[in-house]
């Protein structure tokens, strides 16, 4: 067994996201040593999809970047965010709680950079954290119709479908 030592009050986050990955995993409180606080999260050795799996969402629940700003940096989690959007010059991060973030970076840049947290361009003005995609709609004229998780609704414009559907192997 592998074993991972985890905070209990980030635990029913990660183990959603557990669940969603058909991860097979034990919750445990009785390992050696243990703070109050923490919890210890058992995966059998010899499956290694499964503890690549917990890897790959420990990392990006806890991901942290630098984005510039009018008034300096700031940091944000990168799990945080459902789209950026792009109005001209002004770039804005919608984010969990309502939250929106101007950041002064070029769209381009961003796609770049958030490529390996799961995120895709769907327009000239947007990318989407592919983890907050809640439904996909098939439009008219081959648009991709999104609902996000904070009931946003975004379209896959033409030219973007095919590399959208490459990055979620449909």
């Amino acid at each position: 067994m592998i074993k991972i030592i985890w905070s209990k009050d980030e635990l029913s986050t990660l183990e959603k996201q557990l669940h969603n990955n058909q991860v097979n995993y034990v919750v445990s409180n009785q390992l050696d040593d243990l703070p109050e606080h923490m919890v210890g999260i058992e995966i059998d050795d010899q499956k290694v999809d499964d503890l690549k799996k917990v890897i790959e969402l420990i990392e990006y629940e806890k991901m942290q970047m630098f984005f510039p700003t009018v008034d300096g940096f700031v940091q944000l989690y990168i799990s945080n965010i459902y789209y950026i959007e792009a109005f001209g010059e002004d770039i804005v991060c919608h984010m969990k709680q309502l939250n929106k973030q101007h950041i002064k970076k070029p769209l381009y840049q961003l796609e770049v950079l958030l490529k390996p947290y799961h995120f895709v361009r769907i327009s000239k003005s947007f990318i989407v954290n592919l983890r907050s995609i809640k439904y996909i709609k098939v439009g008219l004229n081959a648009k991709l119709h999104l609902t996000l998780y904070n009931h946003d609704q975004l379209e896959v414009t033409r030219s973007f479908v095919k590399a959208f559907k490459k990055q979620l192997n449909l």
